[in-house]
């Protein structure tokens, strides 16, 4: 009948399972002494290691502003003064003063920075990148159509994105400040480089 079919499958699964539950199944291991003490030791050390850590980057952030001073600011002015570009320290080691050009667009600013740069014939040096954002499962096959059938059959947007390489902006800060010395030499009253490409030029000196 159903009823003792039920019973009987009943039956079958409480024999999967122990009818009776001991201690021995819950036994867990406990640390020795050795063991805690070992936890606490390595716990204490790491304490020590992050605040070692944290006064070593303290220390050193110090330094580099110390040294951006120094070799920025404070020997270069001095320099400067007496008309030294170089200069042989008593034991042999050399130091030079040249100067340093950088310069940065900010991202809304980047079609105005074009239109300035082409007056100076630097437009060239301005990256005009597209990159596009696709499913991951587009197979490579796929992806050798996707030139023309790009926007049809993947619905991917592009998106637009102009740069200008680090390296290339500093040339092009050095060559426009040369162009404008070159124009006060001849006595002409050049304008300074646009604030729109955020140049700055310092005399930075090294050590060698």
């Amino acid at each position: 009948t159903l009823n003792k079919r039920k019973g009987e499958e009943m039956a079958e699964n409480q024999e999967e399972f122990p009818t009776e539950i001991s201690d021995d199944m819950f036994v867990r291991e406990v640390p020795t002494d050795d063991k805690l003490k070992s936890v606490q030791q390595l716990a204490q050390e790491l304490r020590t290691v992050q605040c070692d850590l944290l006064e070593t980057e303290t220390l050193l952030k110090a330094l580099k502003q110390r040294e951006t001073q120094i070799s920025q600011t404070d020997l270069p002015a001095i320099m400067q003064q007496i008309g030294l570009d170089d200069f042989t320290l008593s034991d042999g080691s050399k130091i030079s003063m040249k100067p340093v050009f950088i310069g940065s667009i900010k991202k809304d600013q980047m079609h105005e920075a074009l239109e300035y740069l082409n007056t100076k014939g630097y437009g060239d040096a301005m990256k005009n990148e597209l990159k596009a954002s696709a499913s991951a499962n587009i197979s490579q096959t796929e992806f050798i159509e996707i030139q023309k059938l790009l926007r049809d059959k993947y619905g991917v947007d592009f998106e637009q994105k102009f740069s200008v390489h680090h390296s290339s902006m500093k040339k092009i800060i050095r060559l426009m400040q040369e162009d404008i010395d070159k124009a006060h030499a001849r006595g002409e009253n050049p304008e300074p480089i646009d604030p729109i490409l955020n140049p700055h030029i310092f005399n930075k000196v090294t050590l060698k």
